[in-house]
């Protein structure tokens, strides 16, 4: 007896190109593309759970914390060591010239003299050579009663270069030999401006000199080196 072959699907293979292939599966098989993202955390926290913020507040609380005590164990803000940035008018003069650009002083010998110590909430300044500088930070050797409050409130640049403090408190300089004067002037100014209490803070103009000029103190150095 013959055996009939039950039907079956077709066996025959069909070619296809490669590109073909690739046709159809990219349309039979769907797939998604969305690459899930991992959480990172913000760049502004640490591992810990730190902010930025809060190391910056922390730090400012400690500074804040050891200037108080050197305050109450020292009287200064910096542990008894003393600089212009730890002087607070010389930051506020700073702030004021350098940051915002405010003119430096422009005085008369008259409003100088308003300077000198004997008025309450006023600064000390000194003149040096047509130079002015603020002493308010040393009230005991500059302020009223103090052993050079003869300075305070007047350009003495003559007294400078003699160191006749009781004659010459003045700042006409005639009759003196101008290179010593000139080397003594610089080199006190020198002195204020490194000092790190003190600090410039403008100029004083003098009207022009008239009259005879000071007469030569004792002791004091005459032009030519005659004393």
């Amino acid at each position: 007896m013959s055996r009939r072959r039950a039907p079956v699907k077709s066996d025959r293979i069909e070619e296809l190109g490669d590109e073909e292939v690739i046709t159809r599966v990219e349309t039979n098989v769907s797939y998604s593309t969305t690459i899930p993202t991992k959480k990172t955390a913000s760049s502004n926290t640490t591992d810990n759970g730190f902010s930025l913020f809060d190391i910056i507040r922390s730090l400012g609380f400690l500074l804040f914390l050891g200037a108080t005590l050197s305050y109450y164990i020292t009287g200064t803000w910096a542990w008894g060591y003393e600089t212009q940035l730890t002087n607070p008018a010389y930051l506020r003069h700073s702030f004021k010239h350098n940051i915002l650009g405010a003119p430096y002083l422009n005085l008369t010998d008259d409003q100088l003299s308003v300077y000198d110590g004997t008025r309450a909430g006023e600064p000390i300044y000194v003149g040096v050579g047509g130079k002015v500088y603020d002493v308010s930070a040393n009230p005991l050797t500059y302020g009223p009663g103090g052993p050079y409050h003869f300075f305070a409130g007047r350009d003495a640049a003559r007294a400078f270069s003699t160191g006749c403090f009781q004659t010459d408190l003045t700042w006409d300089v005639r009759g003196l030999d101008p290179d010593t004067v000139a080397k003594d002037i610089r080199g006190w100014q020198r002195f204020f401006e490194k000092n790190k209490k003190y600090f410039y803070v403008g100029q004083v103009v003098h009207p022009e000199p008239s009259g005879e000029p000071p007469k030569f103190c004792q002791g004091q150095k005459m032009p030519g080196g005659r004393h």
